[in-house]
């Protein structure tokens, strides 16, 4: 929590020892988690908090592509030979348009 707080980020993608892509954390499901009265505590391992990506593509990929994922409120995760390099939302491609006029 105190990365995404940092960062100013609502959700991050989580990688293995390997690097490549476990899974989503995503701060809807830490509230949920903590609204459930279960606060996080040090000992308690991150995996019981991910949730499996569900929308997950490569960086090559267009945004006609994205758009179909993103209007159903995925956060997209960017991956490069299966591992993640960015997280694509509704709020960047907003951002980019208006950067465009």
């Amino acid at each position: 929590m105190a990365v995404m707080r940092a960062n100013a980020i609502s959700q991050m993608p989580v990688v293995g020892t390997d690097g490549a892509l476990v899974g989503l954390l995503d701060e809807v499901d830490l509230l949920n988690h903590m609204l459930d009265g279960r606060q996080p505590s040090g000992d308690q391992k991150i995996e019981s908090l991910v949730q499996n990506a569900k929308a997950v593509f490569p960086s090559e990929a267009t945004l006609d592509e994205a758009m179909p994922s993103l209007t159903e409120g995925y956060a997209l995760i960017v991956v490069e030979s299966g591992r993640p390099v960015g997280i694509l939302t509704k709020i960047d491609v907003l951002d980019y348009i208006a950067g465009k006029v």
